[in-house]
């Protein structure tokens, strides 16, 4: 029973997020004693399985179909939970991002599966699964045990684990699987997107400095903090 891991990307590229919960999937497929198998759907899926195997990943179900081109929550979730009920994967990990929590959601809802959302730590013990999260802005730190049979669905906060350091001397297993829905089963539709030029994508940033509400205006010293913070960091919004 192999440890699933969802690959998120976006026009053909992976989400360097998705690396995280690799590193947090070989460390649970460890416990258990199997393998990692990365699902990658739509665009450039098969070259994101390459790289996904640099991060850890042993296997990946890829499925390159233009329906999947760009995330919409009914293909990629009747996919991933058709390769769910054949597969039988000890666990499902994604990060929880927008796109992560609403599509290991629908998934376990549709296959009965327990879910636990924003895990910060996860270990194994005893042939179950062990994840802590966080509630009341992180007041109150939750322990919970995954055990019994079937699937789990685990989405992991950002930045809460560290990827494998990349390996490209390390292979991947590829198998091709065929989409679920075809286009005229879908009822949402992509006709465009709405880029920001030069805005900075704040889920790739490893620290992020913050000044605003709760502040005062122009504190003393505040022009020369901003000055140390543009000179240390590389990207000031």
């Amino acid at each position: 029973m192999s440890i699933f891991v969802f690959v998120e990307s976006f026009d053909g590229a992976a989400s360097s997020i998705s690396w995280e919960a690799l590193g947090a999937a070989k460390s649970v497929a460890s416990g258990f004693g199997t393998d990692v198998t990365a699902l990658v759907f739509g665009k450039n899926a098969s070259e994101i399985a390459k790289e996904a195997g640099y991060y850890g990943a042993d296997k990946a179900l890829v499925c390159d179909d233009a329906t999947l081109e760009t995330f919409r929550l009914e293909p990629y979730a009747a996919l991933l939970t058709k390769l769910v009920e054949e597969h039988k994967p000890e666990a499902v990990i994604a990060v929880a991002s927008s796109r992560g929590r609403e599509l290991l959601a629908a998934s376990a809802a549709d296959t009965n599966s327990g879910m636990v959302s924003s895990v910060i730590d996860l270990s194994v013990e005893g042939g179950a699964i062990l994840a802590t999260r966080t509630g009341y802005a992180g007041k109150v730190t939750s322990k919970m045990k995954l055990a019994g049979d079937g699937t789990k669905f685990v989405s992991l906060r950002g930045r809460a684990f560290a990827p494998q350091a990349r390996d490209e001397g390390s292979s991947v297993e590829v198998s091709s699987v065929d989409p679920v829905m075809s286009e005229d089963d879908i009822a949402v539709k992509v006709e465009s997107f709405a880029s920001e030029v030069g805005k900075v994508n704040l889920n790739d940033a490893a620290i992020i400095v913050s000044g605003g509400r709760g502040m005062a205006n122009n504190p003393a010293g505040g022009d020369d903090d901003v000055s140390k913070a543009k000179d240390g960091f590389t990207n000031v919004v």
